[in-house]
């Protein structure tokens, strides 16, 4: 039981690190920026280099990268302090059923998140200005790991914000597992 408190104490703290720390961060490279391009998506807003992409996107017709955009810039800072708090609270209280819910709310959190981050990348790459100086086919900016896109070699990665909320849903799903294994061994 006190292996669960404590596990369930470090997925409130790794959710914790996405008040501090990106989520998410792309890098791009390309000839014409040797320094490269970083993009940093927080919990709530995207931050680094924003407007020199921005300007990049323009010529080839997406969308300006704007905060405004995203209702779940709003949603995320809430759900992250209730999912800390319901950690808080797992670790307090363990038990099957308080661990068990945590994991399973907090798992389809992350799938449909994982969905909406997909389906706004998407978006942005195939709802093109049909008018913009640069005609390119429609493409989908990478959700994890390196991806060409015309002469940008793009890469997307988990930030440290991203990393402890992988390192919250494994330190439930494994404080759900001892749960389930003691309960059986009764």
């Amino acid at each position: 039981m006190t292996r669960v408190k404590a596990l369930m104490v470090v997925a409130a703290v790794g959710l914790a690190l996405t008040y501090f720390f990106p989520l998410w961060s792309y890098r791009l490279d390309a000839p014409q920026y040797p320094e490269g391009l970083t993009m940093y998506i927080y919990s709530n807003r995207v931050g680094g280099d924003v407007d020199k992409i921005d300007i990049v996107n323009h010529y080839i017709g997406m969308k300006k990268i704007e905060d405004t955009h995203f209702t779940e810039f709003k949603v995320f800072p809430i759900a992250f302090a209730i999912f800390i708090l319901w950690a808080l609270f797992a670790a307090w209280k363990p038990s099957l059923s308080t661990v068990g819910s945590w994991v399973g709310v907090f798992t389809v959190f992350g799938v449909i998140s994982l969905i909406d981050f997909y389906k706004w990348l998407y978006h942005y790459g195939h709802d093109l200005d049909p008018s913009a100086a640069l005609q390119v086919p429609p493409f989908t900016p990478p959700l994890i790991g390196p991806k060409n896109l015309m002469n940008f070699y793009v890469v997307a990665l988990p930030h440290v914000g991203g990393i402890g909320i992988l390192l919250a849903a494994l330190t439930g799903w494994i404080s759900l597992i001892l749960l389930w294994r003691a309960q059986r061994a009764l």
